[in-house]
């Protein structure tokens, strides 16, 4: 299932990644990118489809771990904030 992260930080692209991993208040997906960090404010939305669905909506959320994997990506364990 996918989901598509977006960060508040002008210079970071979106990224639409398949989560590993969910919870009704937490998500872990890996990726290449290297500008996550700790505390890390978000906007996910998942289930993310790049068609319109009424059912997804973003929500906010933090980084609250980050692994760094064998073959050189990221995992990133985010917290999903309560609205």
């Amino acid at each position: 299932m996918a989901a598509r992260i977006r960060t508040s930080e002008p210079m970071c692209e979106e990224e639409v990644r398949t989560m590993l991993n969910r919870s009704n208040n937490s998500i872990y997906f890996t990726t290449w990118t290297e500008h996550y960090h700790l505390g890390m404010r978000l906007r996910v939305t998942f289930p993310y489809t790049s068609a319109i669905d009424l059912y997804s909506s973003e929500r906010g959320a933090e980084v609250v771990r980050i692994d760094r994997l064998t073959d050189g990506r990221l995992g990133i364990s985010v917290r999903i904030l309560l609205p």
